[in-house]
């Protein structure tokens, strides 16, 4: 007897182009990606989180299949809205309840897009004004520094005190 090759057994984790264009396509259509990686033939939401923080390119596709899933909850919305015009007997009350779950769901699914522009639609300029606080505001300010740079969220360097900007 040969040795046979067991069967693969769990969910696609390589990376190919046609699982990204099926996975993006549901997307698409309105399913969330927690019902899509649900389907036995697509990847778990973890390898789908790990893709989104190694590959740019999918990551840029994901959030334009999510943003096409909004379209397709307006679709929805509006052939809902289409019915009741038509039909006689819908229960206005669960109509409604209806729109409102559409609506709250193409709005969480709405990408978030928050652009800031400076004076003029330039640039943001920040500015600092230490030079205007007390010592011991100053001295706060140190100690609070101290705590983030052990806790590594601060920057050797960047005491409020340090450098010459706003000075």
């Amino acid at each position: 007897m040969g040795a046979t090759q067991a069967p693969k057994i769990g969910r696609p984790s390589v990376y190919s182009e046609e699982l990204v264009e099926q996975l993006c396509y549901r997307l698409a259509t309105g399913r969330t990606l927690t019902s899509v990686c649900d389907d036995e033939d697509m990847p778990d939401r973890i390898t789908v989180w790990r893709w989104q923080d190694s590959k740019p390119d999918f990551r840029n596709r994901l959030t334009r299949a999510r943003e096409e899933s909004v379209d397709a909850d307006l679709d929805e919305m509006r052939g809902l809205g289409k019915r009741v015009l038509k039909e006689q007997g819908l229960d206005p009350r669960r109509v409604r309840v209806a729109l409102d779950a559409f609506d709250k769901a193409a709005r969480l699914r709405a990408p978030r897009k928050i652009e800031l522009t400076g004076k003029g639609g330039g640039p943001v300029q920040t500015e600092h004004k230490l030079h205007l606080l007390s010592d011991e505001h100053l001295a706060q300010l140190n100690d609070i520094h101290a705590v983030l740079a052990a806790l590594g969220g601060g920057e050797s360097g960047d005491s409020p005190q340090g450098g010459s900007e706003g000075a």
